[in-house]
C-alpha cells in the first residue's frame, strides 16, 4: 500500500506542483501590490481617506521634537559657484510656488515620521522581494533558521529574522539621501513633487525586476541558471542593467536619483560580501556565485530600487512637511 501511494504521489506531484506555484507566485505578487497599494493609499491620501494615515499615527507623539530638527550650515552662496547661480531663480520660484516643499537654504533632517514611514515600508516589502530570490533558489538562508510567512494561509515569503531590519536600514539610508541631495543639488520642485500613480507604478516594476532576475537566474526558475551558458546569463545581466536604467530615466531623470542608484548598486553588494565573508558567519549563501561570493547581476537590482525607493521617500517627505505646515 505504501509503494502504490508513493506512485501515486509521484504521478500527480509535477502538474500539481506546477500548479501550485503558478499560484503562488500570483499570490505572492498580489499581496505585494495590494500591500504597496495601503501604504501609498493611506500615507499619501491625507484628509481624502477615511483610514487614518501611518503618518498622522505617529506625527503627534513627534511633532515637537521634529520641529526642533537639527540644522547644517551650507557654504556661503558666493562659495557654491556655477549651481548657485544658475539655480537661484529656481529656487525662488520653487519655495514660493510650493510652500510645502522644504527650504533649500538650510538642510534639516527630515521628521522621525519619515524616518518611521522609510524604515517601515523597507522593513515590511523587502522580504516579500528577497522572498522571490529565496523561492526561486537564488539564495538559501541558513543561521538563524529562515521562517515562513503566511496570510490568510497563502504562503508570502520565506526570510530570516534580520532581513527585515536590514531593509529597513536599506529604505532609511535611500529616503536620507533622497531628501538630503534633493537639496544640496536643488531638485527642481516638479521632480520632487512626485505623484501617487509615479510612486505605485514605479515600485511595481521593482517588483517584476526583483522577480524576472530570480526567474531567470534562479536554479529554480524558468531555466535551471547552473546549466546555462555564460553567455545566457550574460546576455541576461545586459537586459537587468537596460531595465534599471530605463528605470530610472522613466520614473526619476535626476541627478541625485542617478547618484543614489549607483551608490545602492556599489553599496549593496559591498554589504553583501560583508555579511558572507564574515569569519564564524552563517546567514545565508548565495547558489550562483561569481563574486567573492555573490552574483555581480545583483548591482543591476539594486541600482532599480533607488528610484522606486527615492520617489517614496519625496512622496512621504511631501506629506510630513504639508501636514506640519497646516499645524503651525
Amino acid at each position: 500500500q505504501v509503494a502504490l501511494c508513493r506512485t501515486a504521489t509521484c504521478s500527480l506531484s509535477m502538474p500539481v506542483l506546477q500548479k501550485r506555484l503558478r499560484r503562488l507566485h500570483a499570490w505572492r505578487c498580489s499581496c505585494a501590490l495590494l500591500w504597496l497599494a495601503l501604504f501609498v493609499r493611506w500615507s499619501l491620501g491625507g484628509g481624502q481617506s477615511s483610514v487614518a494615515s501611518p503618518v498622522a499615527l505617529v506625527a503627534p507623539l513627534v511633532d515637537v521634537g521634529a520641529a526642533r530638527g537639527v540644522r547644517f550650515n551650507l557654504p556661503e552662496r558666493g562659495q557654491r559657484g556655477r549651481i548657485a547661480k544658475s539655480s537661484g531663480c529656481r529656487r525662488a520660484a520653487g519655495s514660493t510656488s510650493n510652500p510645502s516643499s522644504p527650504s533649500s537654504d538650510s538642510l534639516d533632517l527630515p521628521p522621525l515620521s519619515f524616518s518611521i514611514a522609510m524604515i517601515a515600508s523597507g522593513a515590511l516589502l523587502g522580504p516579500i522581494l528577497d522572498g522571490f530570490h529565496s523561492h526561486f533558489g537564488v539564495l538559501k538562508y541558513h543561521d538563524p533558521v529562515p521562517f515562513l510567512v503566511e496570510l490568510f494561509g497563502i504562503q508570502v515569503c520565506e526570510t530570516a529574522a534580520w532581513v527585515p531590519a536590514l531593509f529597513g536600514l536599506a529604505g532609511i539610508i535611500i529616503g536620507m539621501l533622497y531628501a538630503l541631495l534633493d537639496r544640496i543639488f536643488d531638485t527642481p520642485a516638479e521632480s520632487r513633487n512626485v505623484g501617487v500613480d509615479k510612486v505605485f507604478i514605479g515600485i511595481a516594476c521593482f517588483i517584476l525586476q526583483y522577480w524576472v532576475s530570480g526567474a531567470l537566474l534562479g536554479p529554480f526558475g524558468f531555466f535551471d541558471a547552473s546549466l546555462a551558458s555564460p553567455l545566457f546569463t550574460t546576455g541576461v545581466t545586459v537586459v537587468l542593467w537596460l531595465l534599471a536604467l530605463l528605470h530610472w530615466r522613466v520614473f526619476d531623470g535626476t541627478s541625485v536619483g542617478f547618484i543614489v542608484s549607483a551608490l545602492a548598486a556599489f553599496g549593496g553588494p559591498i554589504i553583501e560580501i560583508a555579511l558572507l565573508n564574515f569569519p564564524s558567519w552563517d546567514l545565508y549563501t548565495y547558489s550562483l556565485p561569481d563574486f567573492f561570493k555573490i552574483p555581480t547581476w545583483i548591482a543591476a537590482v539594486y541600482f532599480c530600487g533607488g528610484p522606486a525607493v527615492g520617489n517614496l521617500a519625496r512622496a512621504v517627505l511631501r506629506a510630513t512637511a504639508a501636514r506640519r505646515a497646516e499645524d503651525v
